[in-house]
């Protein structure tokens, strides 16, 4: 059965982010079956329309963002209305920006799903204010739905706790397998942290980790807001020589910084999943995980490479590290294989077919 389904989203590469990957590679994987996708997408780079491939579209659109809290879509509304009887579902990604309270209110008769990728609360003030404002509305949206997927169990939960879906699935994210043959490369005394640089992903507690393991080197891939605070860190410590800030990356340096090191370090106080384990596991890099919901569920689907620690106690972590050393900077691990973003594209599919199917009876 071929689907037409309406993507809309808060960006789509070159735009960096989470959603913008996971709606780029469920497009991709989707329309290579056949199904007719088309894509919504609110833009801070390119604008106009994109002929990916036969099957997929992509249009970005404009859009403003005060304090880099919300997008907001310049023409969204107009061209949702214009276009939305053209497909058979309207699946919106991000609960957290505008892109998605939009095609909800403008949905018509069309079918509604939601990827919330929920987080509940920020770390900013300003975007925890915007966040109960915003909710009074967006909780129509949520509860409305006609089915919200949840990239993990976790996720499902704080979903549940703070609004009442009709439906609620959780489907994971999937991971792209890098075009590198990592036993060529050569393993190093160096850690490695992906992400954007804020307070809760803890890369402080790797630079102390640092502080007391003279051997080891990081590796910092990512920008963010508290990348002026790590840096004074480094200079009061004098580690400058050992930690290298990377920033923004192509995925292609990316993997070949994580080819080199020893294990990846993700020490977040919270995620609604755990791609970044995902990614290092693919690569054959073991992993130091904090030991939260949505990376004990990953464990448990994978097991072998990861290792949960406490985030803050840096004894811990070293003494954990003996473990990575066993490694020797390779691990195998069959299971990752379950999470091949073709896989988890035929899951969602699954769920649109179904949809449409009783519509149609």
């Amino acid at each position: 059965m071929r689907i037409r389904i309406l993507f809309v989203t808060p960006g789509y590469p070159p735009d960096i982010g989470g959603i913008e990957n996971v709606v780029q590679n469920l497009s991709e994987e989707m329309s290579k079956k056949g199904n007719e996708i088309y894509v919504l997408a609110a833009s801070r780079s390119e604008l106009g329309v994109e002929r990916i491939s036969e099957n997929l579209i992509i249009e970005r659109f404009r859009s403003i963002s005060p304090n880099n809290s919300y997008h907001y879509p310049i023409g969204l509304k107009g061209r949702l209305k214009a276009i939305r009887e053209d497909f058979d579902i309207i699946h919106a990604h991000g609960y957290h920006s505008f892109p998605a309270l939009v095609s909800f209110l403008n949905r018509g008769k069309v079918p509604f799903f939601i990827s919330c990728h929920y987080h509940r609360h920020s770390h900013k003030a300003f975007r925890n204010f915007l966040l109960k404002v915003y909710k009074i509305i967006a909780k129509r949206m949520v509860n409305f739905a006609d089915c919200v997927f949840c990239v993990s169990r976790a996720e499902e939960i704080l979903v549940k706790e703070d609004f009442e879906p009709k439906d609620c699935k959780v489907i994971h994210n999937g991971v792209v397998f890098p075009n590198i043959d990592t036993d060529d490369e050569i393993c190093e005394d160096r850690i490695v942290m992906i992400g954007r640089l804020e307070r809760y992903k803890n890369q402080e507690n790797a630079i102390k980790f640092l502080k007391r393991n003279q051997n080891y080197k990081l590796d910092l891939v990512g920008d963010g807001p508290d990348f002026q605070r790590l840096r004074k860190i480094v200079g009061e410590e004098d580690l400058e020589e050992r930690v290298v800030f990377h920033g923004r990356v192509s995925e292609k340096d990316r993997d070949l910084i994580i080819s080199r090191a020893k294990a990846l370090f993700t020490l977040s106080e919270h995620e609604s999943f755990g791609l970044v384990i995902l990614e290092s596991l693919s690569m054959g890099k073991p992993v130091i995980a904090s030991d939260i919901p949505s990376h004990r569920e990953i464990f448990e689907e994978v097991g072998d490479g990861v290792i949960l620690v406490d985030q803050n106690n840096i004894e811990e972590i070293t003494l954990k590290m003996q473990d990575i050393e066993a490694y020797r900077g390779r691990v195998r691990n069959e299971n990752v294989e379950k999470f091949r973003w073709k896989r988890i594209a035929e899951e969602y599919l699954s769920v649109y077919k179904k949809m449409v199917v009783n519509r149609q009876q």
